[in-house]
């Protein structure tokens, strides 16, 4: 007797539905019956599907939260890895294009950039001087105010506390860095006086190649927030992190971490000395 399907009168054997088989139908495929649409390259079996590596879900419709450095390798972008499921917590601090992932524009906030990522470490040896003292470089907006737009406080300084929104001012702006850096260098910035053999911030960036440059201020947040709050790289605080973000002729934008105490931006002394992280966009 057919457990499914028609007998058919003049074999004497059963005509199965799809998904049936068998003398009597009596075995199913579930891949079939239960129309199980496996994605992405994977496989069904017993109604279920064997995702490949990088995949997960149901129908490995999403991408594996614990595979992004493997989806990386692949060719996925930060960026196309976020759109697949992946939470950004999963994403920060992963390798990709010689640095680590840092910020990702998923609001498509910055024209002609998809995100940021950071040298893995500090550049360089001894901190060294900003360069240009004295000089109000034209081409650079001069930024006096919180990131918040409340006005630096006590000694020009930006608690770690205020930075919950974006820095939205000219000069200051996730995408600006790298136009910072070129007005830096082009304006002989790189020069520290007496001292030839001390290769500047803005220069030292760009030995790492022509696509590296010192971060704004709003990029240097995401370095700190994103990175080394978070425990990635292996980056010493002990002395302030240049940004490329000017305040004016004597004084420009730094970041001051102390074992994430009282962490601050602070306007500091271009005569100063600082330490160098380099970033870059993709």
């Amino acid at each position: 007797m057919c457990n499914t399907g028609t007998l058919d009168e003049e074999t004497c054997l059963c005509d199965c539905p799809e998904g049936y088989s068998g003398i009597n139908c009596e075995e199913e495929n579930l891949c079939i019956t239960q129309e199980v649409d496996c994605q992405n390259g994977g496989t069904c079996a017993d109604g279920i599907c064997n995702c490949p590596e990088g995949f997960t879900g149901a129908h490995c419709e999403l991408l594996d939260s614990n595979r992004v450095e493997f989806l990386l390798e692949q060719g996925y972008t930060p960026k196309e890895i976020y759109n697949g499921g992946v939470p950004l917590r999963h994403i920060y601090g992963k390798p990709y294009q010689q640095g680590l992932v840092c910020y990702v524009d998923i609001h498509d906030e910055y024209p002609g950039l998809e995100g940021l990522v950071a040298w893995p470490k500090k550049l360089g040896g001894l901190p060294l001087e900003w360069g240009c003292s004295g000089e109000n470089l034209s081409e650079l907006a001069d930024v006096q105010v919180c990131p918040d737009s409340v006005e630096a406080g006590f000694l020009g300084s930006c608690f770690s506390e205020w930075w919950l929104q974006e820095d939205y001012l000219p000069g200051a702006r996730i995408g600006d860095g790298a136009q910072n850096t070129d007005i830096m260098v082009e304006a002989m910035c790189e020069k520290v006086e007496d001292l030839p053999w001390r290769v500047p911030p803005a220069e030292v960036c760009r030995l790492l190649g022509p696509e590296w440059h010192l971060p704004s201020r709003g990029e240097l947040i995401k370095v700190y927030t994103n990175l080394i709050m978070e425990g990635h790289g292996a980056y010493d605080t002990s002395d302030p992190f240049w940004s490329s973000t000017e305040y004016n002729d004597i004084w420009v934008w730094s970041l001051h971490v102390r074992d994430n105490i009282y962490d601050r931006l602070d306007r500091s002394s271009k005569k100063s000395e600082g330490s160098i992280c380099a970033v870059k966009y993709f």
